[in-house]
């Protein structure tokens, strides 16, 4: 797992994010990010349960799902080449973009979950629209496709906190159990979430 630190031009940073608050692109409301969460939610005091605002560009079996996916794959496509990655396979592509939320703090955090839990030795990349509040937060532990309910999600240990940064990253295994956040003191956090497989 590693912080990426600024690989686009400022005008490339300005351009998605432009183009994320732009009154016509398309938006679609989901009540709760992760669907496989424990039905006693209420009852963990450290996690957040959360709405959202979701754009999915990207995803398999279906492949592109929306007219802006050949645009933001500039990011991957861009990071790939600096860090000299060939991209085989293309899993996911999402725009996710949460806001403040009743009674969340910054010691909290959203749901800890893995993208894709049925698949296997893939890569995410988290992109960061804007600056904000609300770090990604990534765990030690690694979920196991045969083994789901190997953790409890509500007792994982911190790996990594990182606060999102305009323009910056953050790279890491599939596996790697990982939360969002909402923000609390920012109108709003945005990110481009790519999962996918590299040639190894």
């Amino acid at each position: 797992m590693k912080v990426i630190n600024n690989f686009l031009t400022s005008d490339q940073e300005d351009k998605f994010e432009n183009i994320v608050n732009s009154d016509d692109f398309p938006w679609f409301f989901y009540g709760n990010v992760i669907h496989y969460r424990d039905e006693n939610f209420e009852k963990f005091n450290n996690i957040t349960e959360t709405y959202a605002w979701i754009h999915t560009l990207y995803f398999q079996p279906k492949g592109s799902n929306s007219d802006f996916y050949e645009r933001f794959k500039v990011i991957l496509d861009t990071f790939a080449e600096k860090h000299n990655l060939k991209i085989t396979e293309m899993l996911r592509v999402r725009i996710r973009r949460s806001f403040w939320c009743k009674g969340h703090t910054l010691e909290k955090y959203n749901y800890p979950h893995v993208d894709l839990s049925n698949i296997e030795n893939y890569k995410t990349l988290v992109y960061y629209i804007n600056d904000s509040d609300g770090d990604t937060i990534l765990f030690k532990e690694k979920h196991n496709r045969d083994k789901p309910d190997q953790y409890d999600l509500t007792k994982l240990n911190v790996a990594l906190r990182n606060t999102p940064k305009k323009g910056t990253g953050l790279y890491f295994e599939g596996n790697t159990y990982h939360a969002g956040n909402c923000p609390v003191e920012t109108l709003h956090r945005t990110v481009v979430n790519f999962d996918f497989k590299i040639e190894e």
